[in-house]
């Protein structure tokens, strides 16, 4: 309603983040390959939390800036950097305003949410991004098989993997509920399947 007071607020909150990064990155910029972004979740399981509009009118303007400001510095100190963005849920809306403002890396894939299936994030941007994550969490990795877990993982390998660009992990965060033998099984499916040619 107050579009003035939201706008401060975001200059200033952009400025303070800019100003961390360029702390962090001129301090270890030099033994850096990937510059992550959290704390921007956009996603539930079924849609996302704003609208495209909303965000390309109240969030975009500040983030692209910060995005911006980070990925020319960490070139600077390294001219192979990625810039990675996590952002759980349903976030395919957001995807190609993401490539534009230079995002390399998106984390990670939460299959379960509405749109994030593999094969379509190959399909419509596996020549512009890498993708990180994709096991999932909410239900293979806390109540499959050790078999079941190496299944999943041959199968994001074999879609997201072809030309390069899926780095393989877990969804989220693991949770306490995960047994460790579905852990040792992403292992040893990455040992199985994860070398090229791929399997």
């Amino acid at each position: 309603m107050k579009p003035e007071i939201t706008n401060a607020i975001l200059d200033k909150v952009c400025d303070i983040a800019m100003g961390f990064i360029k702390v962090g990155l001129d301090s270890t910029g030099d033994f850096i390959d990937i510059v992550r972004f959290s704390g921007e979740d956009l996603g539930m399981q079924t849609g996302s939390m704003i609208s495209k509009q909303m965000f390309d009118e109240r969030v975009k303007p500040w983030f692209e800036r910060y995005c911006r400001f980070a990925k020319d510095l960490a070139l600077k100190k390294n001219p192979n950097v990625k810039l990675m963005l996590h952002s759980c849920g349903s976030v395919g809306a957001f995807i190609p305003t993401w490539i534009d403002m230079g995002l390399d890396i998106l984390d990670p894939i939460q299959q379960r949410a509405r749109g994030m299936e593999p094969e379509r994030l190959k399909c419509d941007y596996g020549n512009q991004l890498v993708f990180h994550g994709g096991i999932d969490i909410q239900h293979t990795l806390p109540f499959g098989t050790p078999g079941e877990i190496m299944e999943e993982v041959r199968h994001y390998i074999k879609t997201l993997g072809p030309g390069g660009g899926y780095i393989v992990a877990p969804a989220r965060n693991v949770q306490s509920d995960v047994p460790p033998e579905n852990l040792v099984a992403i292992h040893d499916a990455i040992e199985a399947f994860g070398y090229h040619p791929l399997q």
